[in-house]
C-alpha cells in the first residue's frame, strides 16, 4: 500500500484483516492449509470482489512488481517453484477472471485485450479463444467440464469443448457485463449486467428471460445446488433471491 500506483485501489477504504487476509490467501496459494477458504471464501469470491474496476494495467504490472520484491525481501526470490507460478501469470492482458475445470484441472483465464487463455495444470498454454473480444469479463466451466461459458460488455458465448468452437451466443443489453452463473446440472445460465439479470436455458428452444429494475452493479450470481433458486448481489448492498423453476 505504500506504492504510490498500487496503493489507489484502496483509497477508498479496505478491510480491516485485509493483511491478515492477503497472507492467508497468499499461503493457500502456494500449497499452505485451506485458511482462507475455510473462513473468507473461494477463489470465484476473490474474482469477483475485485471486478468490475474496469482495465487498469499500469496498476496491474507495479503490483507484480511489488510482490517481486516482496518475494525478495523475505528470502524466497532463489525458490523456482515460486519463480515459475509468477511468471506463468503473464498471459498478453490484464487478467479479468479465471476458472478450473473439475475434471481435469485445466484452466481458463479470461484477459483484456488477449482473450481466453487454456492452460494444463502445469501451466502450459493449450489453447486461446476469443481473441476477437477486446474485454472478456468472467469464465464459468460447465460441472461436467463439457463447454466453456465467457461474457463481454454486449454478451456471453458458450464453446464446446471439443475443438474449442464457439456453439452459442447470448445477447444482452447495453451496459458491463460482470457475473455470470451456472447451474450445477448445466441446465440454466445467468449473467448480469446494468440493472438486469438475463436467464437462460440449456434448451436453445426455450426463451430467455430477464430481471430489470435493479442497481446499476450486479456484481455476483450464484444458482442453488438444483437450480432452483438463483441469488444475485448488487452494488446497494442487498442480495435478491428469485425462484426460476
Amino acid at each position: 500500500m505504500a506504492d504510490d500506483v498500487v496503493s489507489h485501489a484502496f483509497s477508498h477504504g479496505f478491510h480491516p484483516e485485509h493483511t491478515v487476509r492477503l497472507a492467508a490467501y497468499l499461503t493457500e496459494a502456494l500449497g499452505g492449509p485451506l485458511t482462507y477458504s475455510d473462513t473468507c471464501g473461494d477463489e470465484t469470491s476473490v474474482v469477483q470482489m475485485h471486478s468490475g474496476n474496469g482495465p487498469h494495467e499500469e496498476m496491474d504490472r507495479r503490483a507484480i512488481a511489488c510482490f517481486d520484491q516482496a518475494l525478495e525481501d523475505v528470502g524466497l526470490a532463489g525458490d523456482d517453484r515460486l519463480r515459475q507460478v509468477a511468471a506463468s501469470i503473464d498471459l498478453g492482458g490484464s487478467v479479468t477472471s479465471v476458472a478450473v475445470r473439475r475434471v481435469d484441472g485445466v484452466v481458463a483465464a479470461a484477459t483484456v485485450g488477449s482473450g481466453i487463455a487454456i492452460l494444463d495444470p502445469d501451466g502450459t498454454e493449450i489453447a486461446r479463444v476469443a481473441q476477437g473480444m477486446k474485454v472478456v469479463g468472467s469464465v464459468t466451466w460447465a460441472a461436467d467440464g463439457s463447454f466453456l461459458l465467457a461474457s463481454a460488455p454486449t454478451g456471453a458465448t458458450v464453446w464446446a469443448v471439443d475443438g474449442l468452437e464457439p456453439v452459442r451466443s447470448l445477447d444482452a443489453g447495453p451496459g458491463s457485463i460482470l457475473p455470470v452463473a451456472l447451474s450445477v446440472d448445466g441446465s440454466r445460465i445467468a449473467l448480469g449486467w446494468d440493472h438486469h439479470v438475463g436467464l437462460w436455458s440449456a434448451d436453445e428452444a426455450v426463451d430467455g428471460a430477464t430481471i430489470e429494475g435493479l442497481p446499476k452493479g450486479v456484481y455476483g450470481l450464484s444458482f442453488s445446488h438444483d437450480a432452483r433458486l438463483l441469488a444475485a448481489a448488487a452494488a446497494d448492498g442487498r442480495v435478491r433471491a428469485w425462484s426460476v423453476t
